[in-house]
């Protein structure tokens, strides 16, 4: 099966192919909020490079955050338009689920809580954990307040985020003593989105 995943729910955009569970090509590229449309050259030279059309893929998967509504909403219709002629099957999956998966194949032990700058004195956050090695949601994403998101933190917690750059304080100190905390910021990237896409299919989750 020939797969496509686009992810584009942070400024750090990438598009990915997948064969037969085998990751055969990705672009990424980091642009401002204002040129998402970046997309619609990275695509077709991904394609090209492989000798591909869209007619040649057989499944679609897109990002779908939380992150940035522009970047997200061009994703989304962008597989629509694509898959359309073909009627081939397009699937969602949740940005904070594919950083989740990259987390949890390195250690597959704890709960991943994945929170997020929401704006507006807000955050968001989301729980996963692997039981009989597939993926689970713990905690839908949501919103949820600054002074209540440590609830979620129990002590078999990762705690990891997208925006370090913006809430990273807040984050190190509600983890200290309490939880492992990746310094670094996690970008959700089309390669394990494609992946985690795979896995899903396969235990025909989409």
């Amino acid at each position: 099966m020939l797969l496509l995943a686009i992810e584009q729910s942070t400024s750090c955009c990438s598009v990915a192919l997948m064969r037969d569970g085998t990751l055969i090509g990705t672009k990424a590229w980091s642009d401002g909020i204002h040129k998402r449309q970046q997309l619609f050259t990275a695509l077709p030279e991904l394609l090209a490079e492989h000798g591909l059309g869209a007619k040649d893929i057989e499944h679609f998967v897109v990002g779908t955050g939380p992150g940035s509504f522009a970047g997200i909403r061009i994703a989304i219709s962008a597989c629509h338009g694509l898959a359309q002629p073909s009627h081939r099957p397009v699937s969602g999956i949740a940005s904070t689920a594919t950083l989740a998966w990259r987390e949890l194949q390195a250690d597959p032990d704890p709960r991943i809580l994945v929170v997020g700058d929401a704006r507006r004195e807000t955050f968001w956050c989301a729980a996963y954990a692997l039981d009989n090695h597939q993926l689970s949601t713990v905690l839908e994403p949501q919103l949820i307040s600054p002074d209540t998101f440590t609830d979620q933190i129990e002590g078999a917690c990762v705690l990891l985020s997208p925006d370090m750059d913006r809430i990273g304080d807040a984050l190190r100190a509600a983890a200290e003593g309490r939880c492992r905390l990746v310094n670094e910021k996690r970008i959700p990237d089309a390669c394990d989105l494609a992946q985690l896409a795979n896995a899903e299919l396969a235990l025909g989750r989409e």
